[in-house]
Order: structure tokens, then C-alpha cells, then sequence
């Protein structure tokens, strides 16, 4: 775990890769349910899809109990939260760019902001954030 910088304990980031994991699963399949009841017309936004991102990242607690794949959660972080960002980007595109979830995009990003532990990994994110900002 060479990425992370020295004013976190390895203990400390375990935790908060576990905390996170463990609220990543219940909060983004909540935000379809609060979607399909706050927004004014009928909206693409599947349950199952938001299910299955969210398992992936609760998958991502059992990196944290397993010592042989340690070296593979910080990996498995960044791939959950690419997942997460770019189905987003998906659910913003199928549902005609509305502004709610143009919102939902800014806070997504605003709140994964803690998981990235160097300026590479943080340049490389926001280089993915404007590459689908632009497809869309």
C-alpha cells in the first residue's frame, strides 16, 4: 500500500475503507428510491443497476478481512468508485441530463473526495470526470 501518505496508520485506513465501503452499499441504491420519488416525471434509474454497483462495493470490505488481498484494496477502491462515477454519468445520460442528477454527479464526486490518498490518483480521477463530462 505504497499510495497512502504517512499521517494515516494503516489501521486508519482499513477502517475507513470498511466505513465507506459498508455506506457506499446502502446509500447509492438509496438514491434510486429518493430519485423516483423527488423527481417530477418518470425516470430510467433500475434499482437492480444501482444494486449491483453498490454489492461491488461492499465487496470491497472483504479485501479489508482477507490479508492475502490487502494489497489489492486500494485498487479495488478506485475501481469501485470509477464504477460508481461512470454509471452515473450513465443514469445522467439515459435520463435526459436533468439537473437533478447533474447534482447527484457533483455531490458523488464531492463526497469520494477523501478516498484519494495522492495527487496522481486524484489527477487521473478528475481526468476521468471531464473525459465523460465531455462525452456527455
Amino acid at each position: 500500500m505504497k499510495d497512502f501518505t504517512g499521517s494515516e496508520t494503516r489501521r486508519d485506513i482499513i477502517n475507513f475503507v470498511r466505513m465507506c465501503s459498508v455506506g457506499a452499499f446502502f446509500v447509492y441504491p438509496a438514491w434510486a428510491i429518493l430519485y423516483q420519488s423527488v423527481l417530477p416525471f418518470q425516470v430510467d434509474d433500475p434499482f437492480w443497476e444501482r444494486l449491483i454497483v453498490g454489492f461491488y462495493s461492499l465487496c470491497i470490505f472483504s479485501f479489508t478481512l482477507i490479508p492475502r488481498l490487502m494489497p489489492y484494496m486500494l485498487p479495488a477502491t478506485y475501481s469501485a468508485i470509477y464504477i460508481s462515477v461512470a454509471h452515473l454519468y450513465w443514469l445522467t445520460y439515459r435520463n435526459g441530463v436533468h439537473p437533478g442528477y447533474q447534482m447527484g454527479i457533483l455531490t458523488i464526486i464531492s463526497a469520494i473526495a477523501p478516498y484519494f490518498f495522492s495527487l496522481g490518483s486524484m489527477f487521473a480521477f478528475m481526468s476521468f470526470v471531464v473525459l465523460l463530462s465531455l462525452g456527455m
